[in-house]
């Protein structure tokens, strides 16, 4: 392929890697131009319902807390009901 100019530059070839790799690969470019348009816009590809994660991480961090209290109130319990045992 040769790109020719109106003025007295020497003609351009163009093969191998270059320009017309590019027109060859437009799904390539299609698909970055998809990919950047979903970071840019999360609307387009995050169900409403997904929209806010902390909220949804803030309240299973509060529910494992909730366990881990329970878990611990229950090995208190059996350590007193030892001791009392014991004396």
């Amino acid at each position: 392929m040769q790109l020719t100019c109106a003025t007295d530059a020497p003609p351009i070839k163009c093969s191998g890697s270059g320009a017309s790799d590019t027109v060859t690969n437009r799904h390539l470019v299609k698909l970055g131009l998809i990919k950047s348009e979903r970071k840019r816009c999360p609307l387009l590809t995050t169900p409403p319902h997904c929209k806010n994660p902390p909220t949804i991480e803030r309240s299973v961090r509060i529910v494992k807390r909730e366990i881990r209290v329970r878990a611990y109130a229950a090995i208190a319990e059996i350590a007193v009901t030892l001791c009392n045992t014991m004396l």
